[in-house]
């Protein structure tokens, strides 16, 4: 080996040493690091989170605030809003029939027509007998008002004259009087005739003005009232003409007919039924407890389990008596919303409101805890330490309680974790998002369907 190759070799190692060197450097520098520094940060560290987890975590939110409604439910049918039996008014064969099962009509729309001969007949007579009384009643008005007036005149002119002499007489007696030559008992008896005279030539001109505007004797009331007892025949006359047409009460389909043409009809007999199949309502009953917490008026909630579909529905009638001698009510809710499917004799569930408060402050049910045998509810203070409020409920429903007392509208509630702590505890709070403020029905199911 020569001296150049030796030097070589030589250096090559030397340079093996100072990068192992400068590893083992390294790995010392790296020891002191992580037991001087590293240890140091980490242990403080570690120390926080203990310090932390010794809190517990609850869940939290504002109380809100909502409106809680309690209901009853109560059952019945759904039935048309409208149906009308049509009953004639008058009797005959039946001429023409313009309308069959299952038409659609409209108000006053003719059904059918009745023979009209008879009616048309005592029509003509009584439009007679009503000419004939009015001019009865025009030739004696003509003929008494001049007879009378030409007697009240004379009755006049007779009780001046009277009145004329009455008057001498009376100033005759007192110039008598006054001279003694007339005693007083004949003075007394001459100012009595001339006072009777007086008085009778009042009457006389009273009668005479009575004539004069047109009053009338006791005859004439009598042809007065013949006349109107006779435009009182016309009138039911026409009527009964008029009833030989059997019009449609209301608009709607005809649900049923009772009779062909040429068939006789007789009055008070059900000719067709009506029904308005656009509307529809339920006719329910409701325990006597609830009917003074319902009110006509009210708006409902309706469910058809056959559609397996909720309608709003509207109050229109509350029954004065109890259904059938029992305790429950009668109660027409009308369908305020239309629905093709909907059918007459379809059960229908109601839940009718019968406490109801809007815009009050309501706890979930789940949150309540029971505190010194109190039942109330936790609360988180500004400093994050847990309060015990007790509380006075309200209504409840499934979920949700009214808070009626113990709570304000900024108060935090605990929702979650409330029995991993207790009063006086710091916490850390998660919280969630507030309830928006909503209906919360509580529903009672009492039967009383029809």
């Amino acid at each position: 080996m020569t001296t150049e190759q030796k030097n070589s070799k030589f250096k090559l190692s030397r340079n093996k040493l100072i990068v192992i060197g400068l590893a083992v450097l390294a790995i010392v520098s790296g020891y002191f690091i992580i037991n001087f520094t590293g240890d140091g940060f980490a242990e403080e560290e570690n120390s926080n989170v203990d310090k932390e987890q010794d809190h517990s975590l609850v869940d939290v939110k504002q109380v809100p605030r909502q409106n809680i409604e309690k209901t009853v439910t109560v059952s019945g049918n759904v039935e048309a809003a409208d149906d009308r039996l049509v009953i004639p008014q008058a009797s005959g064969e039946i001429e023409t029939i313009h309308y069959e099962e299952g038409d659609k009509v409209s108000q006053d729309d003719i059904l059918m027509e009745i023979d009209s001969e008879d009616a048309r007949l005592q029509r003509q007579e009584a439009e007679a007998a009503l000419d004939a009384a009015r001019a009865n009643l025009e030739e004696a008005e003509a003929g008494a008002q001049d007879a009378e007036l030409v007697e009240a005149e004379n009755a006049v002119s007779n009780a001046e004259d009277n009145l004329r002499q009455a008057e001498k007489e009376l100033e005759r007696i007192e110039e008598m009087h006054q001279e003694e030559f007339a005693t007083d008992q004949q003075l007394e008896q001459a100012e009595m005739q001339y006072n009777n005279a007086k008085s009778q030539l009042e009457s006389a001109e009273a009668a005479k003005d009575a004539v004069e505007d047109g009053a009338r004797q006791e005859q004439l009331d009598a042809l007065e009232a013949q006349v109107r007892q006779a435009e009182t025949g016309v009138e039911l006359a026409k009527r009964a003409e008029e009833n030989s047409q059997v019009k449609a009460p209301a608009s709607g389909t005809i649900v049923s007919s009772e009779f062909s043409e040429g068939e006789m009809a007789g009055a008070g007999e059900p000719a067709f039924m009506i029904m308005d199949q656009d509307t529809f309502q339920v006719t329910a009953t409701a325990p006597a407890s609830y009917v003074h917490q319902i009110s006509v008026g009210d708006s409902t909630e309706i469910r058809i389990p056959a559609l397996n579909e909720n309608f709003q529905g509207e109050i229109q009638r509350i029954g004065e008596i109890p259904a059938e001698k029992g305790r429950n009510y009668p109660v027409e809710i009308a369908i305020t919303e239309e629905n093709n499917d909907l059918r007459t004799g379809m059960f229908a569930e109601n839940y009718l409101v019968i406490e109801r408060h809007v815009d009050v402050l309501a706890v979930p049910r789940s949150s309540l805890v029971e505190h010194n045998d109190e039942i109330g509810i936790y609360t988180v203070n500004q400093d994050s330490t847990i309060d015990f409020n007790v509380l006075e409920l309200g209504i409840s429903q499934e979920g949700y309680l009214q808070v009626v007392d113990g709570l304000q509208e900024d108060d935090v509630i605990v929702v979650g974790g409330q029995s991993e702590v207790v009063p006086g505890e710091e916490v850390k709070k998660n919280y969630l998002q507030e309830a928006k403020s909503s209906d919360i029905t509580n529903g009672e199911n009492h039967g009383g369907g029809n």
